[in-house]
């Protein structure tokens, strides 16, 4: 089967990346296939874990509460029927601390999310968690991030883009850390 034939330069050119798990930038056009790019990740994650009995979840940032919206309800349309549960957390649409532990895909704006992800943010002076309950009450909601989508990232240039900076960071140094809390555990 050739892939050109679905997808377009920009989308053939990010399948590859689909094959590891690596960091993956996609600079494109408005219109050009990014969307489907975001989609073929989460799909590619959920059939990487369906056989994990680990909870996990995918956040999708975007620098408007319009954006988040019309991607909730587009996602909640394609990934609720396959058991996937789908919820736009911004300033309009606050989610719940607690509730947010049981959501899949949260579609929220770099700031909601920065305020979700500070007040539980890694603690350096705790011990090393021993099981999944101490990992997300050391790391919070963070802890059970598998793929953050980050859409418009050209925002990092914008006036708001610290808090951006400050997310991506923050997500880049939970995620490090709970690889270390594992393999210590592992030992």
């Amino acid at each position: 089967m050739r892939v050109s034939r679905y997808f377009n330069q920009v989308q053939v050119g990010s399948i590859a990346a689909f094959t590891e798990d690596i960091n993956l930038v996609v600079s494109a056009p408005t219109g050009s296939g990014k969307t489907v790019v975001f989609e073929l990740a989460i799909c590619r994650l959920i059939q990487r874990r369906l056989n994990v009995p680990q909870e996990f979840n995918i956040v999708y940032l975007a620098p408007i509460k319009a954006l988040c919206a019309e991607k909730a309800m587009e996602w909640k349309k394609k990934f609720e029927p396959f058991g996937i549960t789908v919820e736009e957390v911004t300033g309009d649409n606050t989610g719940d601390f607690h509730t947010l532990t049981n959501v899949d895909l949260i579609c929220t704006t770099p700031e909601k999310w920065d305020t979700l992800t500070r007040t539980r943010g890694p603690q350096f002076n705790r011990k090393v968690p021993q099981n999944e309950i101490e990992l997300f009450f050391q790391f919070g909601i963070a802890s059970k991030t598998a793929l953050l989508i980050v859409d418009e990232v050209h925002s990092l240039n914008d006036e708001r883009g610290g808090t951006l900076e400050a997310v991506i960071s923050r997500m880049r140094l939970t995620q490090t850390l709970l690889r270390h809390a594992s393999s210590e555990r592992a030992a």
